[in-house]
């Protein structure tokens, strides 16, 4: 027993003289994706532009989600790759899911129309909510749009809240919101105008987490 037990000390103590094996490098996907971008706008040729979209795909691989937002216009609109909704749709859902505000207007509006995949009203909200709660002005006018009462209207519309969406849109910025806020309020009482008037001035945006809205340079 006392030879075994002295042969395993020696061959602990020759493994513990071998050199110690480096560590592979991490990867920083915010630096690989703002260098594939910055290759992307610098591309004089289609060679160029492939390489420049490899990175950014390793990138989204990696899961930064404005790496995946990018791959997802990139599909969208056929530029370097070829054009693909439901490949957008699949990219510009796992940014949102990663915290990219402009991501989750990106899925909203698609699943509202239907582009890429089935149209899905409350799923499309639910998107539009999100990106508006952190102060997408776009997606709270969007909002209104869906909620507005029209004469053919669905269960969906919502002259209280298509109010709401168009008030906040128009108190951040959206001009063509503010008469469309006006004409939905001449259906509401009083009482429900003071209320959502209350609630759109108490409100205030989420923060967005900064790593996942990063934007490229150039």
């Amino acid at each position: 027993a006392t030879a075994i037990d002295e042969t395993a000390a020696a061959q602990t103590t020759q493994q513990d003289n071998l050199p110690a094996v480096p560590e592979a490098p991490a990867i920083d996907p915010e630096a690989l994706y703002l260098e594939a971008m910055s290759d992307l706008n610098a591309a004089g040729d289609e060679t160029a532009a492939i390489e420049a979209i490899g990175k950014l795909q390793d990138a989204a691989a990696l899961g930064f989600p404005p790496a995946q937002l990018q791959l997802g216009e990139l599909h969208k609109t056929g530029q370097g790759v070829e054009q693909d909704l439901g490949q957008a749709r699949v990219w510009f859902r796992r940014a949102a899911n990663g915290g990219n505000v402009l991501a989750m207007h990106r899925i909203g509006v698609m699943t509202a129309r239907g582009d890429g995949g089935p149209a899905d009203s409350a799923a499309a909200i639910a998107w539009f909510e999100q990106a508006a709660n952190f102060g997408l002005v776009d997606s709270m006018y969007n909002l209104g749009a869906i909620y507005h009462p029209s004469e053919n209207g669905s269960a969906i519309q919502d002259a209280e809240k298509a109010y709401y969406w168009y008030s906040l849109a128009a108190r951040n910025g959206d001009e063509a919101a503010q008469p469309l806020a006006a004409g939905v309020a001449s259906g509401l009482t009083a009482a429900e105008r003071a209320a959502v008037d209350g609630r759109v001035a108490e409100w205030t945006a989420q923060d967005a987490n900064p790593a996942a809205n990063a934007l490229s340079q150039g």
